[in-house]
């Protein structure tokens, strides 16, 4: 999923990125995306003041809204090694067909 997300920011092709992008580019691209995640633009400011406005028509005391609740943070998914990945998978297969523990 790493390689669609570089690609997609890049704005190519998943193959052409792959292609064009040597390894500590893509390290460094990876790095970026994960920093650039939760910075706030002004689009996120927007919709926030739309989201806190329409809260207030609902609420009693409508000056207690407040805009920080709806500027959203958010979390970068970790993805394990594919070496984990299969090793977790041969384990699994393994136990299922009765030849070994899972683990």
């Amino acid at each position: 999923m790493n390689w669609h997300r570089v690609a997609s920011h890049l704005r190519m092709s998943l193959q052409r990125c792959q292609d064009e992008t040597s390894s500590t580019e893509f390290l460094d691209w990876l790095e970026y995306l994960k920093q650039d995640i939760n910075v706030r633009r002004r689009e996120d400011y927007f919709l926030a003041n739309i989201a806190k406005e329409i809260r207030r028509t609902v609420v009693k005391n409508p000056q207690s809204v407040t805009l920080e609740p709806f500027l959203l943070e958010f979390e970068v998914k970790v993805e394990k090694p594919v070496k984990e990945k299969r090793k977790s998978t041969l384990g699994n297969w393994l136990a299922w067909a009765g030849l070994k523990g899972k683990g």
